[in-house]
């Protein structure tokens, strides 16, 4: 056999064996169980392409003022071209947009516990006041007055039946045209706290009033026009009504909102800020147990993000 042949195949061999022990290492320094399960199906497919994801971390990450984190996370983001997006106070955790060997490299940082998804959310909500026994709560003197009630959202328009109780109004969501460019939100603050102005007039057969009909309203709109957001959006306007809660007396956040569940609890950052809205004297009131795939199709008896915790009631 030629020398220059053997050579070459020994080359070959060499070659070979190198790729496969740099693989092998690259596959060492990948931490799987710190990637959710979506987003490192999508990170798979396109490592190349650009993803929004949230970074969830063991301690507070703290804002530099360039803009970008300190420590470990922002060596990595400045060198290879990461987007921080925001940096949350209610959750350690930040928003960011990465390419999916940004994701890799990110999830070996040994301060990050895990990243996901920024995934998008839809509206939901089911029936109301008889359901919950509210009646009863009115006539002991219980309608809601002095209480703040957070409504995170679509907005919340003008409606006579919600008059002079909507005191603050914030929007997470660029494009807004109008206080409710969907629907959905007024819909549930008439639910929340309608004092049933409109439903009472001559001609009205049935009186439609909500479950705290004097409530004050504080609204966070995070859904677009199309009824949909993300969970950094979400994450933000939880965080705002826990920091406005002494000005508002906000006792209730309502959140009709959901998406299918990738993680457990513990990990899905979505969760860990409801948690923490509870952890400060904050009732989270959630959809729960339903989700459609497409408006006419029925629903299917499947848990939301909202309704995995173990302190769901």
């Amino acid at each position: 056999m030629p020398t220059h042949f053997i050579n070459n195949r020994r080359k070959f061999k060499v070659g070979a064996a190198i790729g496969l022990l740099l693989l092998s290492t690259v596959s060492a320094l990948a931490d799987n169980s710190k990637i959710s399960p979506d987003l490192l199906s999508v990170i798979t497919a396109n490592p190349s392409a650009s993803v929004n994801v949230i970074v969830q971390y063991n301690t507070q990450p703290q804002s530099s003022s360039g803009g970008l984190l300190g420590g470990l996370l922002g060596g990595v983001l400045n060198l290879l071209g990461g987007l921080l997006k925001g940096v949350f106070s209610l959750i350690w955790a930040v928003s960011a947009t990465l390419t999916g060997n940004q994701v890799t490299a990110v999830s070996n940082q040994s301060n990050v516990t895990y990243v996901s998804l920024d995934r998008p959310l839809a509206a939901m909500l089911d029936y109301t006041a008889e359901t919950v026994n509210a009646p009863y709560a009115w006539n002991s003197g219980l309608d809601g007055t002095g209480v703040g009630i957070a409504i995170i959202d679509s907005g919340i328009y003008s409606h006579s039946d919600l008059a002079g109780r909507v005191v603050y109004r914030q929007a997470f969501i660029g494009g807004v045209k109008n206080y409710d460019d969907y629907g959905h939100g007024t819909h549930v603050a008439g639910i929340v706290g309608g004092d049933g102005k409109e439903s009472s007039q001559n001609g009205s057969f049935y009186t439609v009033k909500g479950i705290a009909p004097n409530a004050n309203l504080i609204d966070l709109r995070v859904l677009d026009a199309n009824g949909m957001s993300s969970d950094s959006v979400v994450i933000a306007a939880l965080q705002q009504a826990v920091q406005l809660k002494q000005k508002y007396n906000i006792r209730v956040i309502n959140l009709s909102l959901g998406r299918p569940i990738y993680e457990s609890c513990n990990r899905d950052p979505l969760c860990q800020a409801v948690e923490a809205a509870w952890r400060n004297g904050i009732v989270v009131v959630t959809a729960a147990a339903t989700w459609a795939g497409m408006a006419m199709r029925p629903f299917s008896h499947r848990e939301t993000a909202r309704t995995r915790s173990p302190w769901a009631r």
